[in-house]
């Protein structure tokens, strides 16, 4: 019997992907909207938005998270790698610098 395409044998991620749940929509937003990262590995990001989503694959968006330790904002870059119809989209961050 072949396992089914969500068995470890036929995961292609090379970097576990660890849960989200790591604060509020108001510390975390995506191309200016609030979001929620659901998951993440070394690789990409998971965030869920809430809503429809209005990007597209190959998208370049800007990534801010807030840092209560410095009181301030992070920016990353992303580029979407894929979009649900709820509105999760994946996301492969890139450093602005």
């Amino acid at each position: 019997m072949l396992p089914s395409p969500s068995s470890p044998q036929h995961d292609r991620r090379r970097h576990q992907r660890k849960g989200g749940d790591l604060g509020d929509r108001g510390y975390f937003t995506v191309g200016g909207l609030p979001a929620q990262l659901s998951d993440w590995s070394f690789g990409d990001l998971g965030v869920a938005l809430g809503q429809p989503a209005q990007f597209g694959v190959d998208d370049v968006v800007e990534l801010r998270i807030y840092n209560p330790a410095q009181e301030c904002w992070d920016t990353l870059s992303g580029q979407i790698r894929r979009v649900e119809a709820d509105g999760t989209l994946g996301i492969i961050p890139r450093l602005i610098g």
